[in-house]
């Protein structure tokens, strides 16, 4: 037996932000607090950075597929030769729309899956028609246009695809250009597919506070819900991710949410109610919820996020497969999941009597923060490689005290 779950303290700065706001820093901002943060992906695009303020022409990435395609925007900028890399992992992902958008700007691009992307580029020419902008797969592109558009000597007119997956990520993105000083106008009054931002866009030296993590504020949340209490200190009223909407869908699903001097509490619920929810603008909480879902009463269903397939591992595969193991009825559909969820009677029984099962999580961070989930909750279960989840959340081993555990 386990002791219950209890967490009081603060979540590290939004990865998403910070890498942001770090790009930004490359056009000109030095007033502004970027703050530090230990996880994988802003020591990526820190090193990134730094190669390309040495004028390397060999860009590492890491895994980071944001940091990727911002990196790529931000050395097409610069006439030169560039060779965007990674880790094999990262190459494996889709990244042939950063070729339609560069190649409209006049930058050369030829993909190589086992090296990168190479650019040949004289620095962005003004197009002759709007540039068009897939975001089908990933809102990562669009995102890359917007932050790397500052200094232009050229008005830049951006339409973007009907289809669209991730709608919420570059919503921020906007907001956060925005806040840094950007002029972006809509094209077509009410259109959100018409885009224009004006020439000559300076980067204010502008302090923005960057928030707590709201992904990985969930994955502690959700441990609150199903085995203790998660009292989350610094918790902000209003949020500029998407993925602070994990607070309503806690609610729906009948937690005991509650706000007291600006943290958010979260605490073990006896009984979980099933969801059917639409994830379309925060598809990085699809691993945990469906977790989350798998010990709720009734059958539930999450839609609308088919990209999933696309991250660091097949996530609507591996979730299914995690969801299959703890014990539950998994059905895939092409956009998401149908869980027939059953509640524990006890979470945090973890006894040997229970069918024992490993889980590789591929080395999907967000994969691994179910898979611990599950096991923290008392699921009889190892995780293969749970360092997984240092890429955006290296604090929650210890805080789910993992870290110190075989």
């Amino acid at each position: 037996m386990r002791a219950e779950f209890s967490f009081t303290g603060h979540i590290p700065p939004s990865k998403s932000m910070l890498i942001r706001f770090l790009l930004a820093s490359a056009y000109g901002s030095n007033a502004m607090d970027t703050q530090c943060s230990d996880c994988d992906d802003v020591r990526s695009m820190q090193q990134a950075l730094e190669a390309f303020k040495k004028c390397d022409n060999t860009i590492h990435c890491g895994r980071a597929a944001l940091v990727f395609r911002l990196m790529a925007g931000l050395a097409s900028r610069t006439k030169g030769n560039f060779l965007i890399t990674g880790h094999e992992s990262l190459l494996a992902r889709p990244h042939d729309k950063l070729n339609s958008f560069l190649g409209q700007l006049g930058v050369d691009c030829k993909w190589s899956s086992n090296k990168g992307l190479r650019l040949n580029s004289k620095g962005w020419q003004k197009p002759s028609m709007p540039v068009m902008l897939d975001m089908s797969v990933s809102s990562q592109f669009a995102s890359s246009a917007v932050l790397n558009a500052w200094d232009l000597d050229f008005p830049l007119e951006l339409i973007l695809s009907k289809e669209k997956v991730s709608t919420g990520y570059f919503e921020m993105t906007v907001k956060i250009a925005r806040a840094l000083g950007m002029r972006i106008e809509k094209i077509k009054k009410g259109s959100d597919n018409s885009i224009r931002i004006p020439a000559y866009q300076k980067v204010k030296g502008y302090d923005v506070m960057i928030e707590p993590d709201m992904s990985s504020a969930f994955s502690v949340a959700a441990l609150g819900a199903l085995a203790g209490e998660a009292r989350i200190l610094g918790f902000p009223t209003k949020s500029i991710q998407p993925d602070s909407g994990f607070v309503r869908v806690l609610e729906e699903m009948g937690c005991q949410v509650l706000f007291s001097d600006g943290a958010l509490i979260v605490r073990k619920t006896k009984r979980l109610d099933h969801i059917e929810l639409n994830i379309r603008d925060m598809p990085d909480l699809f691993p945990v919820l469906s977790v989350l879902c798998s010990f709720a009463s009734g059958v539930s269903k999450i839609s609308g996020a088919p990209h999933l397939a696309h991250k660091e591992s097949n996530r609507l595969l591996k979730t299914a497969e995690l969801i299959s193991l703890i014990g539950r009825k998994a059905a895939l559909c092409p956009d998401g999941i149908i869980i027939e969820g059953k509640p524990l009677d006890n979470l945090n029984d973890n006894s040997k009597t229970a069918r024992h099962f490993d889980f590789n999580p591929a080395d999907d961070h967000r994969m691994a923060m179910a898979a611990l989930i599950a096991k923290r909750a008392g699921i009889n279960c190892s995780i293969i490689n749970p360092q997984a989840v240092k890429k955006s959340f290296p604090e929650f081993l210890s805080i789910i005290g993992e870290e110190a555990r075989p």
